[in-house]
């Protein structure tokens, strides 16, 4: 989460995945805008938002392209707070596309060739570091999710071994964890 102050008042920057959206190319532009389907309200305060800009986002695709999404960015009329709006492919502050990093996870024989997926073997293993370190701060985050809304999930818990996920588990589960103002990063240098 990234936060800034202006006139004493601390402002933090949020994110938004939506998931009923279409990539759309205009006229000569290389890059990919996303354009929501969906009114969303301001995670924070239930607010109205308005489109302040946008902003470029790089991602590494399935099948080893990179493009450049054109996110949108939000403010809350109510309290101010900006947030991006990102598409269901994105996992924030990763470079690879969810479908790349759902087969990265659900590779448990670590064979990580470069025809399996569009990474080099390092980042792969970074990517299961990362989901290993931190997939029971999520499991207790759908845990509760499921309690409070009563939700049926489509996550089976506990996430381990992921080979008993559904396809498409990863987005539902970055999604539900964003949208519920839970999505914690620890910025690295």
């Amino acid at each position: 989460m990234i936060s800034h102050m202006i006139s004493g008042i601390l402002l933090t920057k949020t994110m938004i995945i939506i998931m009923d959206y279409s990539l759309e190319c205009k006229v000569n532009s290389s890059s990919l805008y996303v354009k929501s389907k969906e009114v969303v309200s301001c995670p924070c305060c239930d607010g109205r938002l308005i489109v302040c800009g946008s902003r470029k986002r790089g991602l590494f695709r399935v099948d080893g392209s990179y493009t450049t999404l054109v996110i949108r960015v939000l403010q809350c009329v109510d309290c101010e707070r900006t947030h991006r709006e990102l598409p269901d492919i994105v996992v924030p502050y990763k470079r690879y596309e969810s479908d790349v990093i759902e087969m990265i996870l659900a590779d448990t024989e670590h064979r990580n060739k470069l025809a399996d997926y569009p990474c080099e073997q390092r980042t792969a293993i970074r990517i299961k570091l990362w989901f290993y370190l931190i997939h029971s701060y999520f499991e207790g985050i759908i845990r509760s999710l499921k309690e409070i809304f009563q939700l049926k999930t489509p996550v089976t818990l506990p996430l381990y071994p992921l080979s008993n996920q559904p396809a498409g588990w990863l987005r539902y589960l970055v999604r539900s964890v964003v949208n519920s103002s839970r999505w914690q990063q620890v910025c690295s240098a």
